[in-house]
């Protein structure tokens, strides 16, 4: 909206109102355009008040006051954007918001996705509701907040935080809050936070923000460490007397605060210039230890000293001990096996927890891999949804644990049945063993008992408790244990063995661990593919353990209550679609049309077909990810060693590149694709020279291997390029021009929706279930953390081994999914 737009909107709700002022409708409209966040051109006006004006229908009709509007100006407005004049206006009626509108005015993109969210009752209600608890706090007309951060940045935290929940969140009822006050409704949202297993982490953190904004109770953020004047890190180099003292009376050398206040020979305006430090000039001097010692300043060996003790202090803050980490040994298993037998019958206390309690969670804890302040959230109830033992109405006992997809409910596939199945919650038989123990801690058979699992009265003691036992029994007994180890148990075996993929654990048993943050995405696991490798671990656990018989046996047998869904990644495409997929890609391939040789626009079409299929296969072979111009150029194709160079997931400061195996039916694919430009270029030159020029001087750009410095900048110039040539290109047939294959023209090439980058979820999953070692599939999927890149000067993977492991795999793979080499119809 331009200035004279605006001006005539003013006129009109001027003659709209017969009474109204022309000032007080501009500053009305201003004060509202700054209360909305408005940006200056206006843009999706009109879907924002359209949002206003179901709020004041649905809330009251006063509401349009939240915003400063008086109910002329109000009706007034309303009206004028309804005219043909303003409606035609394409910027006021856009409908997406524009860049950086959630980091610079929250509150309007708030109102302008409020038509994106769920549409359950009492959205009108919750989100008017936000609203005037906004208002009050930006108006200081809610009690005093103890915060460091701003005001303005906690305000907008919350509108983020409220608009994707209310987008997303499918837990977020707005019913339940709509008859409530602020502060009420900030505790229904803690206990929601805490009840509710199926949130995601991200849902429970937003949660918490909206709690505090409810209840404005923002607290005061903590102070970062300090090293103590008495510490050991300012011992290092004592008895050097020499050191550098701040001056007390700093101020005095700028002339501000003489002694004597004395201001002859001063101008009136000289002051102000002097800066203003402090208020108080009085600094007291400091202590002679606080202060760096000269000594210290010019010696390497003693700042190498320091910097040592500070590592030393980080590590032992963030990393494990080594007892922690370690494996536990066969012999030590057996011994705290049979410990926690006995243990779980005994009824006497440690620290006033019953020995059948500590039993009982550190039994758990260990088939479990959840540490003691874990277990403390699991419950005993009649709910499948809950996390811990479900009893059915057979009275047949279950281990439940529910997984909230973390991938957003906007993003998830549109046809749901051309995907694997897929669901929030897996039921365990429970061991008997598990049962054993449950029933001695809580002294009963736990008939129609809802509650949690961990006796209430002892959920504040059972930590330190467990603790304090383990350490006890573990020097009686020469073990390397501790609660830490017990817990991270399962995930160390699995790391150790490097025969399943401790994804598994994740989805088994809602556990968390950092090896497997970036491999969860794109895992997919059956929930029979999920047992068997949860019974593989515990038959190599037996092994270790020479076969003995303190462990149960009934750990050696896992039974999901369903096996017709599978839990993890939406995004894997069932056998029969990629079947479908493979079958439509390939059918122009089959053409026995003569115009391909002749007619400039049927050879284009055949062109972009055969095009379109080789990307496919490249994208469902090597796991590549949806990205611009993938395999920038032929020669990275190093078919003498089976491996292929690829780049993704790239940034203007970081490149993805690595290797990974090269398949033979993708081999034989890329070399019949060369062979298909070398025809294509000769026989564009004669049915189109300029296009057949262009073509030309695309394919002739070739990689500099002058010096590695100008090798290393093409390669940073053409990867994922939106506008440099590759290998793999299109013709836009109305045009004739050539463009690098992007993942939107790709969605094109399919009568069916399917995710581009659905071969990668494909991939990994395909390798879990095969129960393909964990490095080799992280290998292939470009999957690793810090120091444990395979390209590392440090690493000594084998490459050629790995090639021989996976490539059997991958054609496997590629040939029950249909994928063929196919010669281009150009010679």
């Amino acid at each position: 909206m331009d200035e004279n737009q605006y001006l005539r909107l003013v006129e009109f709700i001027i003659n709209h109102q017969c009474e109204a002022d022309r000032q007080r409708v501009e500053r009305e409209l201003s004060d509202f355009f700054d209360l909305i966040q408005a940006p200056d051109n206006r843009r999706g006006l009109i879907r924002v008040m359209d949002t206003i004006v179901e709020l004041c229908e649905n809330v009251q009709d006063d509401f349009h006051l939240q915003f400063g509007l008086s109910s002329p100006v109000y009706e007034g407005l309303c009206d004028g954007l309804s005219l043909n004049e303003f409606d035609g206006i394409r910027l006021l009626k856009k409908k997406e918001m524009a860049k950086g509108w959630c980091e610079d005015r929250p509150l309007y993109a708030l109102l302008f996705s409020y038509h994106r969210f769920q549409d359950s009752p009492g959205r009108a209600e919750f989100v008017a509701l936000f609203l005037a608890q906004y208002y009050a706090l930006a108006n200081n007309r809610v009690g005093q907040i103890a915060s460091s951060t701003k005001l303005d940045i906690r305000l907008k935290e919350s509108c983020d935080r409220f608009r994707l929940l209310m987008q997303s969140c499918e837990s977020m009822k707005p019913s339940k809050y709509i008859h409530y006050s602020p502060p009420e409704i900030a505790c229904l949202l803690r206990q929601d936070r805490d009840m509710d297993t199926t949130l995601a982490e991200y849902q429970k953190s937003y949660m918490t923000q909206l709690a505090h904004f409810f209840a404005a109770d923002w607290k005061e953020t903590k102070g970062h460490f300090r090293v103590s004047p008495t510490s050991s890190l300012r011992a290092i180099g004592r008895g050097v007397a020499a050191h550098v003292l701040g001056d007390p009376d700093l101020l005095l050398h700028f002339g501000h605060g003489k002694k004597n206040d004395e201001k002859d020979g001063l101008a009136a305006g000289d002051t102000m210039l002097l800066p203003q430090i402090v208020e108080d000039c009085s600094m007291p001097a400091r202590d002679a230890a606080q202060g760096p010692f000269l000594s210290n300043i010019g010696n390497a060996k003693k700042r190498s000293m320091i910097q040592q003790s500070y590592t030393r202090r980080v590590r032992r803050q963030y990393n494990r001990s080594p007892a922690s980490i370690s494996l536990v040994s066969g012999r030590d298993l057996a011994l705290l096996f049979d410990a926690l037998n006995s243990l779980s019958l005994q009824h006497y206390t440690v620290q006033g927890v019953p020995k059948s309690v500590i039993g009982m969670a550190l039994y758990l804890s260990l088939i479990l891999g959840k540490s003691i302040d874990e277990l403390c959230g699991l419950s005993i109830s009649s709910q499948p949804s809950l996390d811990g033992i479900y009893i059915d109405e057979k009275g047949d006992w279950w281990l439940s644990f529910g997984l909230a997809s973390i991938v957003k409910r906007s993003s998830r596939p549109v046809e749901s049945r051309r995907f694997e199945p897929v669901t929030n919650y897996v039921h365990w038989d429970c061991p008997k063993s598990v049962r054993r123990v449950v029933r001695q801690a809580h002294r009963s058979d736990l008939l129609g008992y809802k509650g949690a699992l961990i006796p209430r009265e002892y959920l504040q003691e059972v930590n330190q408790a467990c603790r304090h036992w383990v350490e006890r029994w573990a020097r009686r007994q020469s073990a390397n244990l501790s609660c830490q180890s017990i817990e991270a148990f399962l995930l160390m075996t699995t790391l150790a063995d490097e025969e399943i993929d401790p994804t598994c654990l994740d989805f088994a048993f809602r556990t968390t661990s950092l090896v497997t943050r970036t491999t969860r995405h794109y895992s997919y696991y059956t929930l029979s593919c999920l047992a068997s490798n949860l019974e593989k671990i515990w038959r190599t656990i037996h092994l270790r353990m020479d076969e003995s018989d303190a462990l149960p046996t009934d750990l050696l047998t896992w039974i999901p209550q369903s096996t017709e869904s599978g839990i993890g990644s939406c995004f894997v495409p069932t056998l029969a679609t990629q079947r479908e997929m493979v079958a439509c890609l390939q059918h122009p391939l089959r053409s026995k049309d003569k115009q391909v040789y002749r007619e400039l626009v049927a050879m284009m079409r055949y062109h972009n077909a055969y095009a379109a299929y080789t990307s496919y296969l490249v994208l469902y072979a090597t796991g590549y990810r949806a990205v611009y111009n993938p395999l920038p150029s032929l020669s990275m194709v190093l078919a003498r060693y089976q491996l292929v160079v690829i780049s993704d997931k790239d940034n203007s400061d970081y490149a993805h590149t690595r290797v990974v195996c090269l398949p033979t039916v993708l081999a034989e694919q890329l070399a019949n694709y060369t062979r298909h430009l070398l025809a294509l270029r000769t026989r564009l030159i004669a049915l189109d020279p300029r296009l057949g020029r262009q073509l030309t001087e695309w394919l002739e750009q070739h990689v500099p291997n002058d010096t590695i410095a100008t090798a290393r900048q093409w390669f940073h110039d053409h990867k994922n390029a939106k506008d440099r040539p590759g290998p793999l290109f299109y013709f836009s047939e109305d045009t004739g021009d050539v463009n690098v294959v992007s993942p939107s023209w790709l969605k094109t090439q399919l009568p069916f929706s399917v995710p581009v980058n659905a071969g990668r979820h494909n991939l990994q999953s395909y390798l879990l279930e095969q129960q393909c070692p964990s490095e080799l599939i992280n290998f292939q999927l470009g999957h690793w953390l810090s120091g444990q890149a395979f390209l590392g000067d440090y690493s000594c993977f084998d490459y050629q081994s790995a090639t021989q492991y996976l490539r059997p795999l991958l054609d496997k793979m590629l040939e029950e999914r249909g994928w063929q080499s196919i010669p281009s119809l150009l010679r």
